[in-house]
């Protein structure tokens, strides 16, 4: 009776940290993707099954090799170990595994990250970059051959909803005038094919001021009183 308390101890316990420790050790990068709440409520569930299985079978395997040593079998417990690890070790890489290999390439040049964008980020971020294309102000500051791609370390995420895409992206921006950041909130239908994209917040950086845009892409007139405490 002691024994079989052990064991289900030990997987029960063992589970139930394979679910939770992965994720809090290596937090996932949740900056770069596309998300859909029942993707990932069904991603959620597959992946906390899968780390629950395996941990409760690393708790087994060390039971069992834990009450074994000293037995007859003198290799018994060091592959009861060893089986145990490896389940621990495929727990620790699941989750590169469900969410994917294509990593964002934070340290690559503006036009891998673009092209990872294009990919990854899909119709929301393709919009989004012609909207920016378009602005008189990202035009006046950077100039007319533009290039985009998804800034690092910053927020560029599209959550995919019942009827339309929410973007938050953050790109950086560069033209034969110079540079700039574009900090930009958008809603996308998914229909008709042609929509174009309801922008709710813009932000523009660029030579050390930052400016907010109207939804046509234009840069926002300063008020008075802010003008004067900048100067």
């Amino acid at each position: 009776m002691l024994k079989t308390i052990l064991f289900a101890a030990a997987a029960l316990v063992l589970g139930v940290l394979a679910i939770v420790l992965p994720d809090r050790l290596f937090p996932p990068d949740v900056n770069y993707r596309t998300i859909s709440s029942l993707g990932e409520a069904f991603r959620g569930f597959v992946l906390g099954g899968f780390r629950f299985a395996l941990g409760a079978f690393a708790g087994l395997a060390l039971a069992a090799a834990a009450t074994s040593v000293g037995g007859a079998g003198a290799r018994r417990p060091v592959a009861l170990a060893v089986s145990a690890l490896f389940a621990l070790g495929v727990v620790g890489v699941s989750g590169f595994a469900f969410r994917g290999l294509s990593h964002f390439p934070s340290g690559g040049s503006l036009e891998e990250r673009h092209r990872w964008a294009d990919m990854r980020l899909d119709r929301p971020y393709r919009e989004v970059v012609a909207w920016a294309g378009a602005s008189s102000a990202v035009r006046e500051a950077c100039g007319e051959s533009l290039r985009f791609g998804p800034a690092s370390g910053t927020r560029n995420v599209v959550f995919a909803g019942s009827g339309e895409w929410t973007a938050t992206l953050t790109l950086d921006v560069e033209g034969e005038k110079g540079s700039a950041r574009l900090a930009v909130t958008a809603v996308l239908p998914y229909s008709p094919r042609e929509a174009r994209p309801v922008v709710s917040s813009a932000t523009l950086e660029a030579e050390g001021r930052r400016r907010g845009l109207d939804s046509s892409g234009a840069a926002l007139e300063v008020a008075p009183r802010e003008r004067g405490s900048s100067e």
